[in-house]
């Protein structure tokens, strides 16, 4: 059984604001792990998987 974390409405509203760094390295702590499941449940590839980390951790930066 998955465990989903528990959907945070004020995260969701900062991580909308692009100089917000904090919420997206907070938002990609806690969500990072359901994406991979996620994307592994669909068949994506491992390389495949590492361009979109790569997009997701430039978005934190």
């Amino acid at each position: 059984m998955h465990h989903w974390p528990e959907t945070n409405e004020s995260l969701i509203l900062r991580v909308k604001d692009p100089a917000d760094a904090a919420s997206w390295s907070d938002f990609l702590s806690i969500y990072r792990p359901v994406v991979v499941r996620m994307a592994c449940g669909l068949g994506l590839q491992h390389a495949e998987f590492g361009l979109l980390d790569r997009y997701l951790q430039r978005r934190s930066t």
